[in-house]
């Protein structure tokens, strides 16, 4: 966790992200697993992230709000 802090900036948990995340979960009909990523989305605009670097692109899908990129598309060659 040390090396990742190093490396990552770690944006913290607000109080305005439950209600954010409250309503992409009612205005996206999101349940179960999912609510994970609704979660993190939520968070991700609170904070003003727009892009998440993920292999799961079908995750974040339904939020057009943000944009999921996956590694492989940005590899070097």
């Amino acid at each position: 966790m040390d090396a990742l802090k190093r490396t990552f900036e770690v944006l913290p948990e607000t109080d305005q992200i439950y209600p954010t995340w409250e309503r992409l979960v009612r205005d996206h009909n999101v349940s179960g697993k999912p609510s994970h990523d609704a979660h993190l989305v939520a968070a991700m605009l609170v904070h003003g992230v727009r892009r998440v670097l993920t292999f799961d692109r079908t995750g974040f899908s339904r939020f057009p709000a943000v944009q999921a990129i996956h590694p492989a598309d940005h590899a070097r060659g």
